[in-house]
């Protein structure tokens, strides 16, 4: 990460005007939109006359990982769809577990640091 886990909670909750306690409930309320997300997203996949929402999915993700201060999220999001056409299904399967390691991994991160 470019910036430490401190500097980018301190800009996060500066940009949104939150504090601490505002945030960890921002949080939380983002975890259940993205594990939402996640589960649509599976449900897409799997069903191929839907993919067309599945870019639209990964760019909440990403607008939403980058207002809270997910950033390796929100880029790995916007490299997923960037990227997610003439890929077969297992392998946008694969993309997404790997998204939702690395989101599991930014968020506690960031929990342990507030």
């Amino acid at each position: 990460m470019v910036n430490s886990v401190k500097q980018i909670i301190t800009n996060t909750l500066n940009n949104l005007g939150l504090d601490a306690e505002e945030y960890k409930l921002c949080l939380e309320e983002l975890e259940e939109n993205f594990n939402s997300l996640i589960s649509s997203a599976r449900i897409t996949l799997n069903n191929s006359d839907e993919n067309e929402s599945y870019p639209y999915m990964l760019h909440t993700i990403k607008g939403d990982g980058g207002s809270f201060g997910l950033e390796v999220t929100s880029q790995k999001s916007m490299e997923l769809e960037q990227s997610y056409q003439n890929k077969s299904t297992e392998v946008l399967l694969s993309d997404l577990n790997e998204l939702n390691v690395i989101y599991q991994n930014e968020l506690k991160e960031i929990r342990n640091n507030l």
